[in-house]
């Protein structure tokens, strides 16, 4: 009965730790790549439309966007990949 709880423990504490892989990649993966797009969106804004204001303004923007949608994005993927696998362990 002992062992059979620690087990069970175990596993939960390994899908816990598999969600949390899966956010962190999740945010590192999706930082750079809206850093990537908000600088190209800035770039092409800059040569076309000037009402906005400089590069310069946007690009600090462009950071803190990025990191906000990465790491709500990653909460998100954690959130759902933890949820899913326990219910399919107790299935």
């Amino acid at each position: 009965m002992m062992w059979t709880a620690f087990l069970d423990a175990l596993r939960k504490s390994e899908i816990v730790l598999y969600g949390l892989v899966a956010g962190a990649a999740t945010v590192v993966v999706t930082v750079p790549a809206m850093l990537l797009l908000g600088g190209l969106v800035t770039y092409l804004l800059d040569d076309h439309v000037s009402w906005y204001g400089t590069g310069d303004q946007w690009a600090a923007l462009v950071l803190s966007a990025a990191i906000y949608v990465g790491i709500i994005a990653g909460v998100i993927v954690c959130g759902l990949e933890i949820r899913s696998r326990l219910r399919r362990k107790s299935i």
